[in-house]
């Protein structure tokens, strides 16, 4: 089944979607087809890659689709087709991709998601998690026993399917009216999986399961208006800021207020990373270093654009940054550009500040910036 990490949280994705798609023509028979494909947002296109690539490699059921005007490759009906978003990718492919009822349509974009797809679609975020798991012996043999069980015990899952629709878990939903058919779809997943594991299975064991993923299931749709407002990408740059300063990338970090020669000549080098009681400021270039797996689908110009249309960045200027008055060591006074982020965009998960984590540079009190 799938496996817990860390809160107890269960990685039901990759379940979902390979059950999903084995199950979706038996689904439509009893009404808990999908009406749209699912979109999933990664890390960065590297991540995305890489987990379309481990899922139809691994998997069984997956298959990859580079373009949608041709079509070359039709998966079947008990496959999902796998298309990752790439730079300029036209929208009436995408759309008429995910609208496609043979099959379980899933697009997979890395890091940004297009503002197209917003509100419209149903998406998902892809953690890390999901990744190692469609790497597991132990996770890939239970889904090939659990296909093997479908196919044996087709009557017993028609019965499952028939009966559902009177069960407590649909008949008392209270989640957004328009997300009812995928939540129908997710729990006719989990319903068909746990009466697998009840053939091999402690009942408490399959309670728990079953537990665990309607409320992974109601987490992630709960999610998806934060994600059409902008929620997901500052997930997402809040992931890549963290990783790439646990990384000891020689960033040197300091207060605004008290700066010494190292931050100095860092700064001029463009690899400091200062702060303020209200943000963070970020040399141009670093910033787009760290960001530079978002860019695979997209433009510089316009990932700042979405930085700042999604409240991640503060700017007064074309190009996106702001001024700063520092005084340097030698007293003068310079206006580097920064790119300035709200401090509450980088919070870690436990709710501590970057300064909280990593290294400051000890400053010279004669050194204070004017603002």
């Amino acid at each position: 089944m799938g496996r817990y990490h860390s809160a107890g949280e269960i990685t039901w994705l990759p379940l979902a979607i390979h059950a999903g798609a084995f199950l979706k023509f038996i689904f439509r028979d009893y009404g808990y087809d999908v009406d749209t494909g699912m979109v999933l947002v990664a890390d960065d296109d590297v991540q995305a890659r890489q987990f379309v690539k481990a899922y139809c490699q691994n998997v069984g059921n997956g298959q990859q689709i580079s373009s949608w005007k041709k079509r070359r490759n039709y998966p079947l009906n008990y496959q999902c087709g796998f298309m990752t978003i790439k730079v300029r990718m036209a929208e009436e492919e995408l759309e008429d991709f995910l609208a496609e009822e043979c099959f379980l349509p899933v697009v997979v974009c890395g890091g940004v998601l297009p503002d197209f797809l917003k509100g419209r679609h149903y998406v998902f975020r892809l953690s890390q998690a999901d990744l190692d798991i469609i790497h597991e012996k132990e996770f890939l043999d239970e889904l090939e026993a659990f296909r093997i069980y479908v196919v044996e015990n087709i009557e017993d899952v028609c019965k499952t399917l028939k009966e559902l629709g009177s069960s407590i878990v649909i008949g008392e939903y209270e989640g957004e009216e328009s997300l009812r058919r995928i939540y129908g779809f997710l729990v006719a997943v989990g319903t068909v999986y746990a009466s697998f594991l009840r053939k091999a299975r402690t009942q408490r064991e399959v309670v728990d399961f079953f537990a665990k993923y309607i409320k992974e299931v109601m987490k992630a749709l709960s999610l998806m208006q934060d994600f059409a407002s902008g929620e997901m990408l500052k997930e997402v740059v809040n992931s890549l800021v963290w990783k790439y300063l646990d990384e000891d990338n020689e960033v040197v970090f300091a207060d605004v207020n008290y700066i010494n020669l190292k931050a100095g000549t860092a700064i001029e080098q463009g690899r400091a990373l200062l702060f303020d009681e209200n943000y963070y400021l970020f040399s141009p270039s670093l910033y787009m270093e760290i960001c530079k797996p978002l860019l695979d689908t997209m433009s510089v110009t316009e990932l700042k654009r979405r930085l700042r249309k999604d409240g991640i960045i503060y700017c007064n200027s074309v190009d996106h940054t702001v001024k700063k008055n520092l005084t340097n060591v030698c007293g003068a006074t310079v206006r580097p550009r920064f790119i300035w982020v709200c401090k509450e965009i980088l919070l870690s998960s436990d709710n501590l500040r970057l300064e909280d984590v990593f290294d400051v540079e000890e400053g010279d009190e004669s050194n204070e910036l004017h603002r």
